[in-house]
């Protein structure tokens, strides 16, 4: 009797204990789980993807449709409109970025976000969209969804016009999680995307 009565509190101790430890695990398991997420963004580095994007400025709105293919470093963005008219590529390496505009002028530069800038007078963080289009939230605080995916992110030390990013869908590829939608804001001007297709490249 006394045996099952000591077994008894044990086993209702042990729940008790257990019973106190879910947020301890469930923050042990999601730090696990996006370590390993972040792990496979990381690791992609050669992909395509296709789909639209649309450009808001306090005066002016554009869609295009984009197609941007990168390997390792080195990358080529397309943008078309609906009728399938060159306006803007871009063919970015280590060493030098090239921009061909709607009219078939050249323009070089080391940087392709100062050689964007002086075109369009638009900021666009190219460099760090390289992984803030996969989900991966190099030089940004973020917040994670419930999946243990980037649902949203905010660009460190460039206040107060720093880019914020809100992704707001994410489909599986290959076992990796690629967002399909996000909308990037700073101060007036919104980039918004939404992926068609992505496709890893060997």
């Amino acid at each position: 009797m006394l045996k099952k009565t000591f077994l008894s509190v044990f086993l209702l101790l042990l729940l008790s204990s257990c019973a106190q430890q879910p947020s301890r695990l469930n923050k042990v398991l999601l730090a696990t789980s996006w370590s390993i997420q972040q792990q496979q963004i990381v690791a992609l580095n050669n992909w395509q993807l296709t789909g639209k994007i649309a450009i808001f400025t306090p005066t002016e709105r554009h869609s295009f449709n984009i197609h941007w293919q990168q390997f390792e470093n080195d990358l080529q963005i397309s943008l078309t409109t609906f009728l399938g008219i060159s306006v803007l590529k871009i063919n970015k390496t280590a060493l030098l970025t090239t921009v061909i505009d709607a009219q078939g002028k050249t323009y070089t530069a080391p940087n392709a976000d100062v050689l964007i800038y002086s075109l369009s007078r638009l900021d666009i963080p190219v460099e760090l969209l390289q992984q803030w289009i996969k989900g991966n939230p190099v030089q940004a605080n973020y917040r994670l969804n419930k999946n243990n995916q980037v649902a949203q992110l905010k660009q460190k030390n460039v206040s107060p016009n720093s880019w914020s990013i809100r992704y707001s869908d994410y489909q599986t590829l290959t076992g990796i999680a690629l967002p399909y939608k996000l909308e990037l804001q700073r101060k007036d001007v919104r980039l918004k995307f939404a992926i068609e297709q992505w496709k890893i490249l060997p």
